[in-house]
This record gives structure tokens, C-alpha cells and sequence, in this order.
């Protein structure tokens, strides 16, 4: 099956984390494909400058544009619904028989930005005449149905963004020691919690409660987050290690005892918090979005008030005061809990699918 996919995030060099999904779905799909003719076109890594995003947007739309119009692809796999959609629409308006499969989350429902609005208005054509919507969650499926209620139910496909590698499995048996380390793997915007995870340290601080914490990510709000870690007094407590490349990730999981993902947004899946269960750490989560789905109280980890530090505190404290049996249970549960997040059966899977009709 030759495919051809089409993204406006994807990892880079210096962006390692930006658009996993969306690298970690192309390489899966491209490992089952024996012929191995797959293309892609994307944008690596975010641009911080008016400049920079339209000069890389007027590549990405130029070159997206000439092989939608020219190339010869069996499968068109659109990441996201919503900045490819300019030279998808121009595709499907030329190539009449092009039925593209896109890959809806996150902000292409959620979003109220103008631009991006507009642009989901402008891509109900693509929606239409996709072959396939791709979701990473039941949670997020029900909410694309009730966006789009015309759409049929059969053609909305749960696909868990690429899964969780192998690599992610480790066995635990107990909390590493006297002090415990709570983790948070996300990006530093708006909306993801790291001020939540940061104003829960203080509040254990203030209790006298010794733990330690290690944060990894990038975004706008990064300067924003450091200045909060001094103020509150964290800066020997909290290790910010900024962008972690995702083949360091498991070894960064394997150093925590617990994993906070305070999200106040609606993750259509929450890839991170998969990725800490399937190495046996317990997880803390906003009950919001994706994570609610998989988290689940008291067997693999614990649910906290989206945006309530003192929630997460709580819970926190809750889960410290657990024996080491209880903790290593909660730690095996956490693994299997994810087992059918396994990276090799989400992509065999999506590859069935998509070339089932080829």
C-alpha cells in the first residue's frame, strides 16, 4: 500500500516531543509495509516566530499541495483535521476519487482559536468524503459523533496514536525510597497543569511532606513555569530537564514513583500517561478527557479535580501512604492496564483497516 501522509507537526532535532503521535502512526505503518513506499509530508518541530510559521507553512502547502495533485497514493493519511486542510481541499476539489483518512484530536474538536475555527468549518468537505476518521480514544470518538452526527458510526475508528512501544515496559516492585519521586511529562502551555503540579508541591512543602519531583517538556509558557518554581521555593525540589527525546522517556519513567498529569484540557488520548502506566508507575490524573478513560481509581492509579492543586495534593499524600505491597500490586495492575495499548497490536490494527480495501 503506498501512502502518503500529511502533517504540520512532527518531531524535530530540537523538538523531539512535538507530534510523537504523529511519527510514531507513519513508522508503524510503515514497518508492516513490506513494499515500503511511503511518503510523507510535514512540518518538524514548532516555530516561535511570525516569520519562521509562514515561511515553513508556505513550504509545507507548496510541496503538500504538488504531490496531492501529481502523486499516485493508495492510502492519503491527513494529520490533523485542521492546517492541512487548505491543500487537502484543493486535492479533493481536482482529484474527484480521493477519499483521504484523517486523524482528528485534541484541538481540531476543541479548539476556539479563530484560525482554527475557520479552518474546521472550511474541512466539513474533508470530513465528508473521508474514508476513514481516525480517533485516539473512545472518549474523543463520542465527541467527534456529536460534532458530527452525519458522519457513519462504522466509518470512526478508535486507534490509540501509535500505541505505547515496547520499550515503555519495565516491572516494578516497590517506591524507590523514603522520598518519593512524582513525575510530569507534558507540554509547558496553557491548559496542560504544570502549575497545578508545581502549586501541589508547595502545598506539600508547606506541610512538611518531603517529596521530589521531575518535570520534562517545552512550550510557550516555559520561562512562566522556571519563575513560579523559584517564587514557591522549588527549585532544589522540582529537576526541570526540558525536552526529553522519547528514547530517553522510558528511563526518565523508571526514575518516579508516581506520575501527575494535572491537564485541565480535554486530551483526546494522553499518550504520556500510557507510557508511565506501562512502566509500572502509578498515575495521578485530572478526571477529564482521555486520561479518565484509562485511569482508574484505586487499581492503577488515582483521579484528581482537573485544575485543583490541593486535590492533587491530596492525592498525592493518599498514594504515599501506601505499603509496599500495595504498591507493588498497584504497580502491576498499572502495566497490564495498558497492555492493549501495545504499540505492534494498535498499528496492526490501523494497517488492517486502512489496507483492507486496497
Amino acid at each position: 500500500m503506498k501512502l502518503l501522509t500529511i502533517a504540520n507537526m512532527y518531531p524535530s532535532a530540537k523538538d523531539p516531543t512535538y507530534g510523537t503521535f504523529v511519527r510514531t502512526t507513519a513508522d508503524g505503518l510503515q514497518s508492516l509495509d513490506n513494499e515500503d513506499r511511503h511518503g510523507k509530508v510535514v512540518i518538524s518541530g514548532r516555530r516561535y516566530s511570525k516569520v519562521a510559521k509562514i515561511a515553513a507553512y508556505a513550504k509545507f502547502y507548496t510541496i503538500a499541495t504538488w504531490k496531492l495533485l501529481f502523486g499516485r497514493y493508495d492510502c492519503l493519511y491527513v494529520h490533523t483535521l485542521t492546517f492541512p486542510t487548505p491543500a487537502v481541499l484543493t486535492a479533493l476539489f481536482v482529484r474527484r476519487k480521493v477519499r483521504p483518512v484523517v486523524h482528528v484530536h485534541g484541538n481540531d474538536l476543541l479548539s476556539e482559536v479563530f484560525l482554527k475555527k475557520t479552518l474546521r468549518r472550511m474541512a466539513s468537505p474533508i470530513i465528508r468524503r473521508a474514508r476513514y476518521i481516525i480517533v485516539p480514544s473512545n472518549y474523543f470518538r463520542t465527541l467527534f459523533m456529536s460534532r458530527y452526527p452525519s458522519v457513519p458510526a462504522e466509518r470512526v475508528i478508535v486507534s490509540a496514536s501509535g500505541g505505547v512501544g515496547e520499550n515503555f515496559f519495565a516491572e516494578r516492585a516497590r517506591m524507590r525510597g523514603k522520598i518519593v519521586t512524582i513525575g510530569y511529562v507534558s507540554r509547558i502551555d496553557e491548559g496542560k497543569g504544570w502549575d497545578t503540579y508545581l502549586k501541589a508541591f508547595a502545598i506539600l512543602k508547606e506541610k512538611g511532606i518531603e517529596v521530589r519531583g521531575i518535570m520534562a517538556g517545552t512550550g510557550v509558557q516555559t520561562a512562566e513555569m522556571l519563575a513560579m518554581k523559584c517564587r514557591l521555593g522549588l527549585d532544589g525540589v522540582v529537576d526541570y530537564r526540558g525536552a526529553v527525546a522519547p528514547d530517553k522517556l522510558p528511563a526518565m519513567y523508571g526514575e518516579m514513583d508516581l506520575f501527575a498529569f494535572p491537564t485541565r484540557s480535554d486530551e483526546s488520548l494522553g499518550l504520556v500517561g500510557l507510557e508511565a502506566l506501562a512502566g509500572g508507575v502509578p498515575v495521578i490524573a485530572s478526571d477529564i478527557g482521555g486520561p479518565a478513560e484509562y485511569v482508574i481509581d484505586g487499581a492503577n492509579g488515582e483521579k484528581t479535580v482537573p485544575g485543583s492543586a490541593e486535590s492533587l495534593a491530596e492525592s498525592i499524600e493518599k498514594m504515599m501512604g501506601m505499603t509496599g505491597e500495595e504498591y507493588s500490586a498497584m504497580s502491576g495492575r498499572a502495566i497490564e492496564s495498558v497492555r492493549p495499548y501495545l504499540s505492534g497490536n494498535v498499528m496492526a490494527g490501523l494497517w488492517g483497516i486502512l489496507s483492507s480495501e486496497q
